[in-house]
């Protein structure tokens, strides 16, 4: 922007003369007209891409030139976009600007669009579809809350199979007489057959800088700047992963339109770039993440600001919002609002706003949208006027400070109006858009939404549940015995390591390998200095030193305590195992996590917290001062109360009944929100094995009201997801099994991925009876009869013969022709392999290598040893140690490195990168994790999926990533990356050589994290025989740093 001359129009007061250039060749020069704008305005005013499209002679003879489109007379011209107002209000100011130079300007939308359209009286065409209509439903909303944005993607992908077809036709029926399309992202491919089918030229508006460069990586796959091929990957990735799941009916909708199907890899980035389409930038150069434009962008992407409605006429602001802001006076006023968005959770937004005008006195603007707000306090209310929206251009120059949800249209709204921002992002951009505000100096760090929204009405110290074993019948921890090593002391320290960052607490391997990254922040852990602590003997009344007179008052009310002890747990936001590998003071037998997973009362513990309908976060285990991990569910789905060891037989009974309880309360929460029904047909399908009850034989009709079908059609037809006949299994019903094949019922539905009970993508009825145990297998025998396939395997390629639980189980399956040694893609993983991921118990692997399992057959796919497999479950294998010594003298070999191949390669040096980066997760990156359950997903959720959770690292890469990058080493290195000294101590009494080295170039002793590790190759060192020292001396030395970031490395890698 250029300072005016003296001629032309005369600025008035508060006002400038400014005229607009550009570095863009001839053809797209701005007109040279000096402008009378805001003096105010600053960088950040109305875009002026209208001027460079109203200079319609030259623009159109560009394109022209290459053979895009005649223009005879006036131009007609369409906007084109669906989703919320925030999707279509830069198309409708766009063309506003066209409309004011004398083009015809019509836009073509879904009909929650209208009253928008009419509010700047625009012609306006509707077509059928709401692509957005879900996250205005409160369930949707929950979800979204929750982060469960691939729930929300699938139900809106059924829901979009309702009305797609229509919205086909009513778009080609409505630009029949349009002379050029201009198209928002969401409707780029739909647009664009329909504007060759028109022979009329098509012009794609981007929001943001997503045109595709080497310099910087799209936004909404990852936010680290890494390096060039790698930034350009990422939107290659997403073109392509976007295309792959829409390719196959947009083709078909061109044979429709009589037009040849697209063969492009990239959907329409590969036309753009191809044909070198002129496309729009909505957007001001100042969100580039970095100090200038791309160089490896195209001269035809311009981007020259924020698209902008006209500012709001003074008789047309809310007469109540005037007044209100009146009132306020000189109290500062704070803007409070999620854009064109309903709120997640409406009350939260609500108790936020309540909280800032109480703490802060001041005055707030709550912009609530679709949202259903109601006060508990009339007092606050005084202070907070609640609009379903407010024009920005007014309101938000007038407001002190603006909580918003980091939307593109609102953060442009506020860098126009020059006022800071505090960010709640909730999905997708919104993240990004935050750190970009952040990055200007005008925002404060972003905070989730849901994190703010939940800390507002909580009680300022959370509570933290210590689950623990008693290390002597009079004690839980004898003072002195075991110095050093004494439980609390293991729960300070581990509790310090968390409040201090020291540890990371994450679920173990296998559970991110499903997708379930979750960890405790700092945030969290720096709660827990201010937290309580429920201890049983500090919590629970003790008889110790109490008279005698008083011992029955007090054991009453002992009972009392441990028989609330559930709601104790449900009431703590934090849960935790305390389980150091310790003896018992009497009995010398040993105290650790499987030791506490037998027990009935800390069972009953676990039981009640996994049962929580909503829990604050997942359970931990401390295993050591050091090692603080999440469990997964394959732990505690075969841990059911009423098997439990308890001291007193009668409290087996209490305790059922207890969990039963919970269980009843649990289901009536998933009956309701569990919109799939899977989880909640899981639970109600196990229901009787879980809690110790007989099997229960229903009629037909209680077997459709008890699973939730809405009729037997439905039921029967059923195809994806937990039908029928899972349910059936589950319940033990052979008989209604039968009935329900007969009357032709799938035997071959497949569960795209149920993760909180351990189920993969393409699970199928055969595999969910096999995790059934003896409970399962007369159900397991049927299907097998009625013709079940027995080599069934999922997406990831594990077969049945994985999931049994029981040798019985592994010898029906083979009865019926499984093969115990089927490999299949993508993981190749064999019987035996996915057994022990799995967690199998001793006598079932024993069976498979009765059975002939081959040890050796293991290379390709992701390539590990079964001994490798063992370690990364370990945790979930009470025998584990013994299991391992069986493989060890079936003679696996200790000293054979992991060799994977096929698609796992390119992940493995993915992964590499990601931890010489040190890459921070972007938000679109959680949902692609879990696409495999989406159209094209299903054939490439392993690949696409691992992808994904590599890019998932933060500053510290999780373990997941870590791995991976180091998954060429031996079972040793593998054991003494996760931290155990028990099997590093086994393999090296078997002769492991812990000088062997990866890929990386790093011998399996460098992969120790571990103190108790640690100990064990020192002790190894010095005590080890002659020929084991005699080759660590002559291996190869490793690098002295362990997280290498040297050139020759990265070359290393790739």
């Amino acid at each position: 922007m250029a300072a005016a001359g003296s001629g032309g129009p005369k600025p008035g007061g508060g006002e400038a003369l400014v005229s607009f250039v550009t570095k863009l060749p001839d053809a797209f020069q701005v007109p040279e007209e000096e402008l009378v704008v805001p003096s105010n305005l600053e960088r950040y005013g109305l875009s002026e891409v209208v001027n460079r499209l109203l200079a319609r002679e030259k623009w159109v003879s560009q394109l022209e030139k290459r053979n895009l489109l005649e223009v005879l007379g006036a131009m007609k011209c369409a906007v084109c976009n669906v989703g919320t107002r925030g999707d279509l209000q830069p198309l409708i100011a766009l063309g506003l600007g066209l409309q004011k130079k004398g083009w015809e300007v019509v836009v073509i939308s879904e009909e929650r669009i209208r009253p928008l359209v009419e509010e700047f009286a625009l012609e306006f065409r509707s077509i059928a579809g709401d692509s957005t209509g879900i996250i205005f439903e409160q369930e949707y909303a929950e979800m979204l809350a929750k982060g469960k944005l691939m729930a929300m993607m699938q139900e809106t992908q059924k829901r979009k199979a309702t009305w797609y077809e229509q919205f086909l036709t009513d778009l080609v029926d409505k630009t029949k007489d349009i002379q050029m399309i201009i198209s928002g992202p969401l409707v780029y491919s739909e647009t664009y057959c329909v504007a060759e089918k028109l022979g009329v030229p098509w012009i794609p508006v981007l929001y943001g800088p997503l045109y595709p460069t080497a310099e910087f990586p799209n936004s909404f796959v990852m936010e680290s700047n890494w390096f060039g091929w790698l930034n350009l990957f990422t939107y290659n990735f997403l073109f392509w992963a976007l295309w792959m799941q829409e390719g196959g009916q947009i083709n078909r909708f061109r044979e429709k339109l009589g037009l040849s199907p697209l063969q492009v890899r990239r959907g329409m980035m590969s036309l753009i770039e191809e044909k070198k389409l002129l496309v729009i930038g909505g957007f001001h150069e100042v969100i580039i993440p970095q100090p200038k434009a791309p160089a490896d962008w195209p001269e035809s992407f311009f981007f020259p600001n924020f698209f902008f409605v006209p500012d709001t006429p003074a008789d047309a602001v809310p007469s109540s919002l005037k007044s209100f802001l009146e009132k306020a006076g000189s109290r500062p006023v704070v803007y409070l609002g999620l854009g064109s968005m309903p709120a997640p959770r409406p009350q939260e937004l609500v108790s936020l706003a309540e909280a800032i005008v109480e703490k802060l006195e001041v005055s707030a603007v709550l912009c609530a949208g679709w949202s259903d707000i109601s006060f508990k306090s009339q007092d606050t209310e005084q202070r907070i006027l609640v609009t379903k929206s407010a024009p920005h251009d007014f309101l938000l120059p007038r407001c002190r400070v603006l909580l918003h949800h980091a939307g593109a249209g609102t953060c442009a709204a506020a860098l126009r109006a020059g006022v800071p921002s505090v960010c709640l992002p909730v999905m997708l951009d919104q993240p990004n858009n935050a750190k970009n505000l952040t990055r200007l100096g005008v925002a404060t760090p972003p905070i989730l939404f849901q994190d703010v929204a939940a800390g507002v009405d909580r009680v300022v110290e959370s509570v933290l549940f210590v689950s623990h074993q008693w290390q002597s019948f009079a004690h839980p921890d004898p003072e002195g015995k075991q110095p050093g090593r004494m439980q609390l002391r293991v729960l300070q320290e581990a509790l310090l390591n968390i409040i201090n960052s020291r540890v990371t607490v994450e679920f173990e391997f296998v559970a991110q390998f499903e997708g379930r990254f979750r960890s405790v922040s700092a945030k969290e852990g720096k709660e827990l200095e201010s937290s309580y602590i429920w201890f049983d003997w500090f919590s629970v009344p003790q008889t110790e030193d109490v008279p005698s007179s008083q011992i029955e008052e007090v054991r009453s009310l002992q009972m009392r305590h441990i028989l609330s002890i559930p709601r104790y747990v449900q009431c703590s936001q934090m849960f935790m195992a305390l389980v150091p590998p310790l003896l018992h003071l009497e009995t010398g037998v040993a105290c650790d996590y499987h030791s506490w997973l037998g027990r009935g009362w800390c069972r009953t513990e676990m039981w009640c917290k996994l049962l929580d309908p909503e829990p604050s976060m997942p359970i931990m285990v401390a295993f050591s001062a050091e090692k603080v991990d999440f469990v997964g569910s394959l732990s505690w789905l075969r841990s059911p109360v009423h098997e439990g060891n308890f001291a007193v037989e009668s409290d087996r009974k209490v305790c059922s009944q207890v969990v039963r309880t919970a269980m009843d309360t649990y289901l009536a929460h998933l009956r309701d929100s569990d919109t799939e029904g899977n989880l909640f047909r899981y639970f109600a399908g196990r229901y009787e094995d879980l809690s110790g009850l007989p099997r229960r034989a229903r009629s037909l009709e209680d077997f459709l009201e008890a699973f939730r079908f809405p009729s037997l059609d439905v039921a029967l037809k059923q195809e994806e997801g937990i039908g029928a006949v899972a349910c059936a299994a589950m319940a033990g019903d052979v008989e209604l099994l039968r009935r329900l094949v007969e009357m032709k019922a799938s035997l071959d539905t497949r569960l795209q991925g149920l993760w909180e009970v351990a189920f993969p993508h393409g699970t199928t009825p055969v595999m969910i009876a096999a995790t059934c145990g003896q409970w399962g297998h007369a159900a397991l025998a049927e299907m097998l009869n009625l013709k079940a396939d027995p080599n069934s395997h999922c997406s990831s390629g594990g077969a049945a013969v994985c999931f049994c639980t029981s040798p019985e189980g592994v010898e029906l399956l083979v009865s019926h022709g499984a093969d115990v040694n089927l490999r299949a893609l993508p993981a190749k993983c064999s019987g035996l392999c996915g057994q022990l991921i799995r967690g199998g118990n001793l006598k079932t692997c024993a069976k498979l290598l009765e059975l002939r399992a081959d040890l050796g057959d293991y290379e390709g796919g992701l390539g590990q040893t079964p001994l490798q497999y063992l370690l990364f479950a370990y945790s979930d294998l009470p025998e584990g140690l013994e299991t391992a010594k069986m493989l060890v003298e079936a003679r696996a070999d200790v000293n054979q490195r992991g060799r994977c191949s096929g698609i796992f390669r390119p992940l493995v040096l993915a992964c590499r990168a990601t931890k010489l980066a040190k890459g921070s997760p972007a938000p679109l990156v959680s949902y692609l994790t879990e696409m495999g359950c989406t159209a094209f997903g299903t054939a490439c959720y392993p690949p696409l999926a691992i992808a994904c959770r590599a890019t998932l690292a933060n500053k510290s890469p999780s373990l997941l990533v870590s791995y991976l990058a180091e998954m060429s080493t031996t079972a040793l290195g593998t054991a003494c990356h996760f931290g155990n000294p028990e099997m590093v101590q086994l393999l090296l009494e078997a002769r492991a050589d812990p000088g062997v080295r990866n890929d990386r170039g790093r011998p399996a002793y460098a992969l120790a994290r571990h103190e108790s590790v640690q100990e064990v190759l020192r002790g190894f060192s010095r005590s080890g025989t002659a020929e084991h020292r005699e080759a660590e001396e002559t291996a190869e030395k490793p690098a002295p740093v362990i997280d290498v970031e040297e050139d020759s490395l990265i070359e290393m890698a790739f």
